[in-house]
């Protein structure tokens, strides 16, 4: 009897553990994923308290000009126009959430010991809704490459838009969308912390019924041996 109950629970253990596997091993991708951007790029965002930057031997100018619940905005590289002029909302203190419908960041690689290659982004939220991005980068000698992102395919692992090493979701976390993963939205699926720790909860348990069940199972072998 004890084989048989310590059987079914070591199978019944597994179950629950392989349940949780899945969203357990997303969750730790997701964190081995910051690391590596972590330890690969320095990402330097300047303060917002005025409309012009000097950055990579790039002037930037953003002009944004209110229009009654409305700010229109443009963005000027070396006094060129980036995109076209679009209209957003305001917040409700009255801005348009500087570093959210446009981010500047400047993007440094570890690896080098100087700044030559370093790259600015410029990060532009499309209204009305926010679901997709252009990203602009621009290196030191005014080379501009365009990135497009959509809410659908940046979780898709076969996008050619999504780089290798998810630089792209990053700088899209740094401009007002921090609740998207770089896999997977798992992590930001629930403002309930215990989201998380069920899940392991979970896993554990499994384990603990495996552990229970192979007690049982070979206490019922030596139970059989002795009689």
């Amino acid at each position: 009897m004890k084989k048989i109950i310590g059987v079914s629970l070591i199978i019944l253990g597994i179950m629950v553990s392989l349940a949780t596997f899945d969203p357990l091993y997303v969750m730790y991708k997701e964190g081995q994923i910051y690391k590596t951007l972590d330890k690969k790029y320095f990402i330097d965002q300047p303060e917002f308290n005025t409309n012009q930057f000097e950055i990579n031997d790039n002037r930037i100018e953003i002009i944004d000009t209110p229009k009654g619940n409305i700010v229109n905005l443009q963005v000027l590289i070396n006094g060129k126009a980036l995109f076209k002029p679009m209209d957003v909302p305001v917040s409700n203190d009255g801005d348009y959430a500087r570093g959210v419908w446009v981010n500047i960041l400047n993007i440094h690689n570890k690896q080098e010991t100087n700044h030559q290659n370093d790259l600015t982004a410029i990060v532009q939220s499309m209204p009305p809704d926010a679901k997709s991005w252009n990203i602009y980068y621009i290196n030191g000698q005014k080379k501009m490459e365009t990135k497009h992102i959509t809410n659908e395919d940046r979780l898709s692992k076969t996008n050619e838009n999504i780089s290798n090493d998810y630089l792209e979701i990053q700088l899209l976390k740094r401009s007002g969308v921090s609740m998207i993963g770089y896999a997977s939205d798992i992590n930001y699926a629930s403002i309930n912390p215990f989201a998380t720790l069920i899940p392991r909860a979970i896993f554990v348990f499994g384990i603990v019924l495996i552990v229970i069940g192979i007690l049982f199972f070979v206490s019922g072998r030596k139970s059989k041996k002795i009689n």
